[in-house]
């Protein structure tokens, strides 16, 4: 029961981490340099990847298994299938990978959203740098 509780928290932190770094973005707090961006979207990728595969092999082996028609068989063929796929919140795999899968998404979004914000802020500057390079005298004019 102390695992499960830890887990569940550590998911909560990891939803809660992404959610902050989602508000500072579009509070344009922060911004992410289009190479490390990369970088971090590649590795997102790759896990979403892994996950999304772990997950449909944990749906696949969600179904009662044959395990007889005694009592004994039964009870232990459905605490299987809950183990691998409930949905009513408890700590199976499907009930797991999904909400993981849902703050890879989100992850994915917020760098995605700073690198377009590092952009249009790069891009800004350039802009008003040239603007001022424009309106500046271009001789020694006094």
């Amino acid at each position: 029961m102390v695992d499960e509780a830890v887990q569940v928290g550590r998911q909560f932190d990891a939803i809660a981490a992404v959610a902050a770094i989602r508000d500072n973005v579009v509070a344009g707090r922060l911004t992410l340099d289009p190479e490390a961006g990369d970088r971090i979207l590649s590795m997102l990728r790759d896990q979403a990847d892994r996950a999304g595969a772990w997950l449909r092999r944990a749906r696949q082996i969600t179904r009662h298994a044959p395990l007889g028609r005694n009592p004994v068989g039964q009870a232990m063929a459905a605490k299987f299938e809950h183990r691998a796929g409930a949905t009513d919140g408890s700590l199976s795999l499907t009930g797991v990978l999904t909400p993981y899968l849902a703050v890879l998404e989100e992850a994915h979004a917020a760098v995605d959203q700073a690198m377009r914000l590092y952009r249009r802020t790069e891009d800004d500057q350039v802009g008003n740098f040239r603007r001022l390079a424009g309106a500046q005298p271009t001789g020694h004019e006094q």
